[in-house]
């Protein structure tokens, strides 16, 4: 699923005709940019984002330099700018340059081919860390808030051009493996050492806070879980934690459990662990999970297909049955033939499936008559609920008891509550 721009206008007033001209153009560019802010201080964090919003920008909001940093990792050619607390980590520690080390390292990973970046503190700790020859600018929290807009739009205003920047979500195109051992060293660190050895972006993960503010923006990724790495009760509740992060964020993860110890398969499989591997050398191990991440990119890509061919199958649809609407004349031929083929799918999800079904024998009803409109609608309703997101979130239940209740024809024999219910196979694809 992807992510929507904010557009809300600018209220910036000028006094001269030029300036007002200026001022919309700038406003037209803002629609489409695209700004990470990292601030530790929740209420700042809140403030400086609504700020930013009514400006017209969409926004990233984290509170850690290492959700921050995971952001910018895998999304730098979407972002637009970044503002960045200097002490991201404590502010009443005058040593904490976090947020600068992160400016720096950002540079330093991209080359400086990178968003303009932008540290917004109270604390002025340039004397330290030399960042303004870099292309990173200082804005004091003192100067409030609409001075960072300000000069965000100053900064961003030169990168104007003709092409939207990308704004979706991270591919899969490379999966990513995070390892999560909050010990440091020892097996994961030699696991993390191997995979990087064989082309694999590994990347070791001391905790879940940071990956539960930065997975909305992350790419399908595998999480490998050391049950060795603490006691087996906590590596079981970091599996835990997993799995509900995959429920709340949508992204496709993988949550891989390795452990020397058998009583921990049972454990690793009761609370959602995709797959145990046992313990074997770190070089084998390493070698284990590049096999499954191909296995399961293979499910990836075969699951971006199938998403591929239902939307344009179900735009298709839709089409077919304007059309009708238009010239009801011409009959169902053309929609029923799609609707055939799509009932045919094996990836079909139980609304999906509930909505072609009842199409279909309306269709077949319909196929010797010109349809009344009241029909035409209703079908033209299931399919734009097909073709809006296959139905997934969709009132499927209301809109079968209108159908009903104005045609016995889309009655089906079966019925599921489960369906209604958003089952386990909601999401099977």
């Amino acid at each position: 699923m992807s992510t929507q721009l904010l557009i809300a206008e600018s209220a910036v007033i000028m006094q001269k005709e030029s300036h007002l001209e200026a001022d919309r153009g700038l406003r037209q560019q803002v629609r489409r940019f695209r700004i990470l802010v990292a601030e530790n201080r929740p209420s700042t964090l809140r403030t400086t984002s609504e700020f930013l919003t009514r400006a017209g920008f969409e926004i990233i909001p984290v509170s850690s330099p290492q959700a921050a940093h995971l952001v910018i990792k895998f999304n730098i050619e979407t972002l637009d700018a970044i503002i960045l607390d200097g002490r991201l980590t404590k502010d009443d520690n005058d040593k904490d340059r976090s947020g600068y080390k992160l400016a720096q390292d950002t540079l330093a990973q991209f080359n400086g081919q990178c968003p303009p970046i932008v540290i917004f503190s109270r604390y002025d700790d340039r004397r330290h860390i030399e960042l303004e020859r870099d292309g990173v600018s200082f804005v004091s929290k003192y100067e409030g808030h609409e001075h960072l807009v300000e000069r965000v739009k100053e900064l961003i205003g030169g990168l104007a051009s003709d092409e939207p920047r990308k704004t979706s979500r991270p591919s899969h195109s490379a999966l990513p493996v995070f390892i999560l051992d909050d010990q440091g060293g020892g097996d994961a660190e030699q696991l993390l050492a191997e995979l990087t050895k064989n082309g694999v972006q590994a990347l070791p993960c001391a905790g879940l806070s940071a990956l539960r503010e930065a997975s909305p923006y992350l790419p399908s990724a595998i999480f490998v879980v050391d049950l060795d790495a603490s006691r087996l009760s906590e590596g079981v509740e970091a599996i835990r934690a997993l799995r509900k992060l995959v429920e709340e964020s949508g992204r496709p993860f993988y949550v891989v459990a390795l452990s020397g110890r058998e009583e921990a398969r049972h454990e690793a499989s009761r609370v959602g662990a995709d797959v145990f591997l046992p313990k074997a050398s770190a070089e084998m191990d390493a070698l284990e999970l590049i096999t499954r991440m191909a296995q399961y990119k293979m499910e990836l890509d075969r699951a971006a297909a199938a998403e591929r061919l239902a939307t344009q199958g179900y735009e298709m649809l839709l089409g077919q049955l304007r059309e009708v609407g238009e010239s009801p004349e011409q009959g169902m031929t053309a929609p029923i033939e799609t609707v055939r083929r799509a009932l045919n799918w094996s990836f079909l999800m139980p609304k999906e499936q509930l909505v072609l079904s009842s199409l279909y024998t309306q269709m077949l009803a319909a196929r010797g008559r010109a349809a009344d409109a009241v029909t035409i609608g209703l079908c033209v309703e299931g399919a734009s609920m097909l073709a809006a997101d296959r139905a997934r979130g969709a009132d499927v239940r209301g809109w079968l008891e209108r159908a009903r209740r104005h045609s016995p024809d889309f009655t089906l024999v079966w019925l599921d509550e489960e369906v209604f219910d958003g089952g386990p196979e909601e999401n099977d694809n």
